[in-house]
């Protein structure tokens, strides 16, 4: 799958990437290596044995056209090619949708 869009939580505690296959993974910061870190090239052990720590939400049946974070950062907005945007609670599995936006939410 090739991403399609990218979104960063204004509290810096998630990264959202969307996918061409219309999947969205939230990757929580505070358990990925610290920046500074990948800066200087460093490691921690076996972290490429590792999987890095993600949840996949799947709804779209198609490629992604935005992400985007509320400003508390609680929820997630998804939208593309269906024309329906799809809410996620980023710490729990509450979804929800506003159907027929009357278009389609392209980049």
């Amino acid at each position: 799958a090739r991403l399609a869009c990218v979104a960063l939580s204004p509290s810096d505690l998630f990264v959202a990437t969307g996918d061409d296959r219309g999947r969205i993974h939230l990757w929580p910061l505070n358990e990925l290596l610290p920046t500074d870190e990948v800066m200087k090239g460093k490691e921690q052990p076996n972290t490429q044995s590792q999987s890095p720590p993600t949840r996949e939400m799947h709804w779209h049946a198609q490629r992604l056209g935005a992400l985007c974070f509320s400003s508390d950062g609680a929820y997630l907005f998804s939208a593309g090619k269906e024309g329906v945007l799809v809410y996620w609670a980023t710490h729990s599995t509450e979804r929800g949708f506003l159907p027929r936006l009357g278009a389609p939410v392209v980049r």
